[in-house]
């Protein structure tokens, strides 16, 4: 015979009648504990029926709460802007017009401002219920750097902002080299400096501030002389220079067309040419 285990069969048991036929036993199991788990069954149904509407309710609560119209954004604040305009800036993050204020993402914006010209950081903050806040960080304009027919606002370190946007009452500067500048440029930094000591040594304000990088500064006066700076702080003992050569031509009743200051010891002027006079009886 083949080794192995057989699974027993069940072993029903039976009881003899009266007759003497066998009979199958019927057993009769209790319904309590059925009964039990439909009611349990039911029970958390219904507690399942009541989260989800509770969710549902509080979810529409939610969404008709955030559809308030004291939620919608209709105007941001703008400060510590200098070169840039409020208007500008409002420009930049028009998109926001109409939003509701929880929807509203200060990184996103962030950039959107960061994206003007000279604008260097952008911080944005939310208040309850609709206000939107902007300080901008960026770049004042501290000349007019005018090159091959532009413009350019240009800061203290000589850095080009962006092609000017509006008139200014800033000093300008013509830059007789020509080049052509892009936001982010860099210009001689020691121009302005000098452009900006000259215009508080001066007695007269010039006509015209000229750059070249071969001489620096040249200033243009309204009684059509040209006088030679060059660059840098000390700037003092050349207009003292300057004021003696003028008070001397004064004295001689003449005039000079061009003076190169940059040496105190080696002064450079060019006299006026006289125009020649001609006699009577004389031809041209």
């Amino acid at each position: 015979m083949p080794t192995g285990s057989l699974a027993r069969r069940p072993v029903r048991r039976r009881s003899r009648s009266r007759l003497g036929r066998s009979k199958r036993t019927t057993i009769a199991f209790s319904r309590l504990p059925i009964i039990r788990g439909l009611r349990e069954s039911r029970i958390w149904s219904l507690q399942w029926l009541l989260s989800l509407g509770l969710t549902v309710a509080f979810s529409w609560m939610t969404y008709d709460f955030l559809r308030q119209p004291a939620f919608v954004v209709y105007q941001v604040g703008v400060w510590g802007n200098r070169g840039v305009t409020a208007e500008e800036v409002a420009d930049a993050v028009s998109r926001l017009a109409g939003q509701n204020v929880f929807y509203v993402r200060p990184g996103q914006v962030q950039g959107w401002v960061q994206g003007l010209p000279g604008v260097t950081k952008a911080q944005v903050s939310l208040s309850l219920p609709n206000q939107v806040s902007i300080r901008v960080e960026d770049l004042a304009p501290e000349v007019v750097w005018q090159s091959g027919g532009t413009r350019y606002w240009v800061d203290q370190e000589g850095t080009v902002i962006r092609p000017e946007p509006r008139p200014a009452d800033l000093l300008v500067v013509v830059d007789a080299d020509g080049r052509q500048y892009r936001p982010w440029d860099r210009v001689d930094k020691k121009a302005i400096l000098t452009v900006k000591v000259l215009a508080k040594l001066l007695p007269t304000p010039p006509t015209a501030y000229e750059y070249s990088s071969a001489a620096g500064i040249t200033v243009q006066s309204a009684e059509g002389w040209r006088a030679c700076f060059g660059l840098g702080e000390d700037m003092a003992p050349r207009v003292a220079l300057l004021e003696s050569i003028l008070e001397r031509y004064r004295e001689k009743k003449e005039a000079f067309v061009y003076a190169d200051l940059r040496s105190l010891e080696r002064q450079f002027v060019v006299p006026a040419v006289r125009p020649t006079e001609v006699k009577k009886g004389d031809k041209r």
